[in-house]
């Protein structure tokens, strides 16, 4: 009693006088109090057989102890409460990463820990889950870095190509106003070169004759 209102006084220093004194009182309540059941105790426990109270009735004030039960039932479903929302955020995250980071890998990392030497570790190769959407809008994008390669060549040659390696587009009908220009102009040099040729020939034939 006395060394726990000592080391009281010593950790509040700090305290106005005033709170400092209204501490020590209580203090001092308490210990009388502590002191009045300590001497209750030993009397009852050094009572008569046939006097002697038991203790849970000695002890206990059923109001009040009802009131601390009630009261703790309260702080218990309290602390359930925020543990049941911590553990289902947790949960959402855990099911989240896993979804992200665990379930896409076809090839999970793995680990072959040496017997002899424990420091000998040897570690796989995590591989992910192949997306063939992913695989295909790649190709695609190549096939179009191709295209375009191929025509800023032949446009530095001087050349107009005929037709596209890969040609990803989808033309219009002819009908539509669709088709591609290019071709429209390679079509129109093929006919004027026939006019020429055939301008030509039908000169020949009338200087022969």
């Amino acid at each position: 009693g006395k060394e726990s209102v000592v080391v009281a006084a010593d950790a509040d220093e700090e305290d106005t006088p005033e709170a400092a004194a209204a501490k020590a009182a209580t203090l001092e309540k308490v210990r009388a109090l502590r002191a009045r059941l300590e001497e209750t105790i030993k009397r009852n426990e050094e009572a008569d057989e046939l006097e002697r109270i038991p203790r849970e009735d000695l002890l206990i004030d059923e109001k009040f102890r009802d009131e601390l039960i009630a009261e703790g039932d309260e702080r218990v479903a309290a602390a359930k409460e925020v543990l049941a929302r911590e553990t289902l955020y947790t949960d959402y995250l855990g099911a989240k990463i896993k979804k992200e980071c665990w379930d896409t890998m076809a090839t999970h990392g793995s680990a072959v820990v040496g017997f002899k030497d424990t420091e000998l570790v040897v570690y796989n190769y995590p591989l992910m889950v192949e997306d063939k959407r992913a695989k295909l809008a790649k190709g695609v994008a190549f096939l179009r870095r191709m295209e375009v390669a191929e025509q800023e060549y032949l446009a530095d040659q001087g050349e107009i190509p005929t037709e596209d390696l890969f040609d990803l587009r989808v033309d219009l009908p002819a009908s539509a106003g669709g088709g591609d220009g290019k071709k429209k102009k390679k079509k129109t040099e093929e006919e004027e070169d026939e006019e020429a040729a055939a301008a030509a020939a039908a000169a020949a034939a009338k200087a022969k004759s």
